[in-house]
């Protein structure tokens, strides 16, 4: 037992470590400000112009990455926030998003970051079965910022997919 509490003992450290995002060049890359422009196709709809500012930054202690936005998508304001932070245990990090005027209605995601090529996926953390995926992979190259959306019903087929390019502010 004591042999266990002392490896847990030396490991802690770099678990405390590890949960500290400042260290991930992905989101170096996307701190600051930045504003972009955008469109969305959906099946059913025409095609929505859509124009977004973020303030992206790290918390005080550097356990969680804020992305602080306001969208103009057609004319109607959203504003919101992306919060990350890392699951050591999972390997993985975790992003939460929230309508700022829903707050009760939040959204998770299961983050993968390829650090070597500033590129993060997010899928979402589905409960419901046959329920619609959102799924967003996140680009950073130079002083430009990508986020490429694709959403799908139940079934699979795409129903709305947009891409909205950000230039660093």
């Amino acid at each position: 037992m004591r042999v266990l509490l002392s490896f847990v003992w030396l490991l802690f450290p770099a678990l405390l470590a590890a949960g500290d995002l400042r260290t991930n060049a992905f989101f170096k890359a996307l701190e600051g400000g930045w504003a972009g422009d955008g469109e969305f196709l959906s099946l059913d709809h025409p095609p929505s112009s859509a124009r977004n500012e973020i303030a992206c930054s790290f918390t005080e202690d550097g356990t969680e990455f804020l992305i602080k936005g306001h969208l103009l998508l057609n004319d109607q304001p959203v504003d919101y926030v992306w919060t990350y932070s890392a699951h050591e245990i999972e390997g993985i990090y975790r992003a939460r998003w929230k309508n700022l005027a829903q707050p009760d209605a939040v959204q998770e995601y299961s983050v993968n970051i390829d650090e070597a090529n500033l590129v993060a996926t997010l899928e979402p953390v589905v409960g419901v079965p046959g329920s619609s995926v959102i799924r967003l992979v996140k680009t950073i190259k130079d002083r430009r910022y990508e986020v490429e959306v694709r959403m799908t019903d139940p079934a699979g087929n795409t129903t709305l997919q947009g891409l909205v390019r950000f230039t660093k502010q």
